[in-house]
């Protein structure tokens, strides 16, 4: 189910960004993945799509909570600037059936409730959007800290979104984490050096 998957450094907007913003963006970009599906998602390839995407969720919060970076981000954890955004791309999707769209909403409550992640779908063919919106997958959660679920009908648009909320005014600066969710994705499990992390913590 899971094609391919990619950072903000990777794959981003069309629009034209001042050398700033530009910046910004390239402090956040292993904070945004595009999780490209594919083909149908089923009961039988739903478990595989849960465990790559919790997975790349885990692997943002790969530092010792007890060093000062990760408490900051802990306190950041409501700001759109300190969020994991995950584009979901439906593009390639032929259908989504009962079971799948289950497992999406179980997705979309770790997302929320273990990672505080922004959840947002791109390109999804009229059949599948209808499945998860009767799965209740696009409503709000009962925690206003949740952000809801919102589709959009080109990726591009979906990854404008992304970068504007890691561009809002209540961004703040952060180094990237120190092991890449898409990395984590790829089953590589690549650790940071402790020399590459305290380089990290430094500077």
């Amino acid at each position: 189910a899971v094609r391919l998957v990619l950072t903000g450094a990777e794959i981003s907007s069309n629009l034209h960004r001042d050398a700033e913003a530009a910046m910004r963006l390239a402090e956040t970009a292993d904070r945004r993945l595009v999780v490209k599906l594919q083909g149908l998602l089923s009961f039988a390839t739903t478990p595989g799509l849960l465990d790559d995407v919790s997975a790349a969720l885990g692997g943002t919060k790969s530092l010792d909570e007890t060093d000062e970076f990760a408490a900051a981000l802990g306190r950041m954890a409501g700001s759109d600037a300190a969020r994991v955004v995950v584009v979901l791309d439906f593009s390639r999707v032929s259908d989504v059936d009962a079971s799948a769209a289950r497992g999406l909403l179980a997705l979309k409550r770790i997302a929320h409730h273990d990672h505080a992640a922004v959840l947002l779908v791109s390109a999804a063919p009229d059949a599948s959007a209808r499945a998860l919106a009767r799965s209740g997958f696009f409503d709000a959660d009962d925690d206003p800290r949740s952000s809801t679920p919102r589709a959009f009908e080109f990726l591009y648009k979906a990854l404008e979104h992304a970068e504007s909320l890691h561009l809002s005014r209540s961004a703040l600066r952060l180094p990237p984490p120190s092991a890449s969710p898409a990395e984590t994705i790829r089953r590589t499990f690549a650790a940071t050096s402790d020399e590459e992390t305290l380089e990290l913590l430094e500077a």
